[in-house]
């Protein structure tokens, strides 16, 4: 089974280069009208080329909307949080998740700021993409 991204942003880029070891990915965005490839040798399509019945796993960049066809046709869908938390969950550095409708910028960044000294680097939607985080980071 093939493993897809959705969306070729800044997290989905960073997933798709850090984790080519564990097989090269099926990435499909609005703006590719035809298929080719990325310089790790993933797969870049239209979207109308997407087939859930080939698809084992998909993970959406947070810019891709809930209403999105690639969403709806999903049929193993996660987050990148969650793709995450299964690949370092033996040496997962200490860390905050922050999530909600109003104030995540604001409060990550606060966080950051009061936690900094302490060895935390910022990542997700702000700051370092989740796969560029240092996984030997003290926090996260």
């Amino acid at each position: 089974m093939r493993k897809s991204l959705f969306g070729y942003g800044g997290t989905t880029k960073a997933i798709a280069k850090n984790f080519v070891n564990d097989g090269l990915w099926d990435i499909y965005d609005d703006k590719f009208s035809e298929a080719s490839k990325d310089e790790f040798g993933n797969a870049l399509l239209p979207v109308s080329e997407f087939d859930p019945a080939k698809s084992g796993l998909e993970i959406p960049s947070p810019g891709i909307p809930p209403h999105h066809e690639l969403i709806k046709k999903a049929k193993n869908l996660i987050s990148e949080y969650d793709y995450f938390y299964e690949i370092y969950k033996a040496h997962l550095p200490f860390n905050v998740w922050i999530s909600g409708t109003n104030g995540k910028t604001t409060t990550t960044k606060m966080m950051q700021h009061l936690l900094e000294s302490k060895g935390s680097v910022m990542g997700g939607n702000v700051g370092i993409a989740l796969a560029n985080l240092d996984p030997h980071a003290k926090i996260w």
